[in-house]
């Protein structure tokens, strides 16, 4: 990243500054009411933790207002805004932390960030010669989706419909025809979660229409049969990413990320105003901003109550069930509940401390990778692969991303493809 403009980091800081102060209000007039029985509590800020609320608010203007110049950057970038800086305005949602607490939770959400920013500025170049067309890529990605789309289909769940109000229960007799662990069930997720985005960002990248239209397919197709929702968002973020490659608009993706989410805030407070009720607020910014947070602070709240069952060193101590379902079911109480949250606490919560330094190792390690071949081969399929990586790092484990989510397929295509160079970008 280079480039700082006083002009831009100024506006990136105002934005940061209202967007938090929207938020604020946003849950203290709706959320929190309207979730209290999900366990809920009233926000707090002492002196300590609005410190740190302001150093993460400066360090996500600089990093809004830099232009980005590698793939890691997305990381850095993304990382902090999504999971740093909505805990420092959520971290007493799930109720009162001490400051010993709080500083040792921003410091393991910290921790990955910092040292993939400072890991990025030792890269070597590393040489892959690429030597698969993109047509090419393109065209056995359309086959793999194509063929996963049509055999899942012919064992479609009875209950397949375009419905928002049974989403739940598609989902539930979707997990009981595509069975954890089962062939089918990767193949979609590696479709869903990898190819479906890659497509997109290729469409927007090459202006391919007829490509969009066949990867947003594959979401309106897997909301019919599972009712998954957020395919969505990570087709039309990964087209937008495209986009800005094509448009050499890659210094002002961030910005234009700000001036959405700010958007979706502000629109979500004038629906409060006027209705006493905001979709927008229900159903995104409680999802995106308020939940892992919440979900953050529930992974430490059993760490500190589960006595025997958990180690600070190698995590739990009955692996029967994942963490997810641990906190989920055991902890929370929610029958079915899969507790995900990011990558760095899931592998703290399973595995411990060891775990959550391997995670870190792994993370920081695939950055480096992608960065150094990036800037060698300027190929700017390594972009996407490092964006999609991290919005869904995010949200789920880093192996599960990687294998099952077919980041790993995406990335063996975008180190040995030839894709459009830096002079694009």
């Amino acid at each position: 990243m280079k480039g700082i403009s006083p002009l831009r980091f100024s506006v990136a800081m105002m934005m940061m500054l209202c967007l938090s102060v929207l938020l604020i209000v946003i849950y203290t007039e709706f959320i929190e009411e309207r979730n209290s029985y999900l366990g809920y509590f009233p926000l707090e800020m002492g002196v300590s933790q609005f410190l740190s609320f302001g150093f993460v608010l400066l360090a996500i203007s600089l990093l809004f207002t830099l232009r980005l110049e590698k793939p890691s950057d997305f990381f850095s970038t993304l990382y902090t805004f999504l999971v740093v800086f909505p805990y420092t305005i959520y971290f007493s949602v799930a109720g009162p932390v001490s400051i010993e607490k709080y500083i040792t939770i921003l410091s393991v959400l910290l921790l990955p960030v910092i040292l993939v920013f400072f890991v990025a500025n030792l890269l070597p170049k590393i040489k892959v010669s690429g030597f698969i067309p993109d047509s090419m890529v393109s065209a056995l990605l359309f086959m793999i989706a194509a063929a996963v789309v049509f055999y899942s289909f012919s064992i479609k769940p009875d209950s397949s419909s375009f419905s928002i109000g049974d989403v739940y229960s598609r989902r539930l007799e979707g997990r009981e025809i595509f069975t954890s662990g089962s062939l089918v069930a990767y193949a979609n997720s590696i479709v869903l979660n990898g190819i479906a985005p890659f497509l997109a960002f290729m469409s927007g990248m090459r202006n391919k229409k007829i490509t969009f239209v066949f990867a947003l397919g594959i979401g309106v197709f897997f909301f019919y049969i599972l009712g998954v929702k957020a395919s969505f968002l990570f087709i039309l973020m990964a087209y937008a990413v495209g986009l800005s490659v094509r448009w050499k608009q890659l210094k002002n993706l961030m910005i234009y990320l700000m001036l959405i989410l700010f958007s979706i805030a502000f629109l979500s407070v004038v629906e409060l105003i006027f209705f006493d009720y905001s979709y927008l607020a229900d159903y995104f910014i409680r999802r995106a901003f308020v939940v892992p947070p919440f979900l953050v602070s529930t992974y430490f709240g059993y760490f500190n109550s589960a006595g025997l069952d958990w180690s600070f060193w190698a995590g739990l101590v009955d692996m029967t069930k994942p963490i997810t379902y641990v906190v989920g079911e055991d902890y929370l109480m929610r029958q079915n509940q899969n507790a995900n949250t990011n990558t760095f606490i899931f592998f703290l919560g399973q595995y411990g401390l060891i775990g959550y330094s391997l995670c870190v190792i792994l993370v920081t390690s695939l950055f480096f990778l992608i960065d150094s071949v990036y800037k060698k081969t300027e190929n700017a399929n390594l972009l996407f692969v490092s964006f999609i990586f991290t919005i869904l790092i995010i949200e789920k484990s880093a192996t599960t991303a990687f294998v099952s989510s077919g980041i790993f397929l995406v990335l063996l295509l975008s180190l040995f493809g030839v894709g459009k160079k830096r002079e694009y970008v």
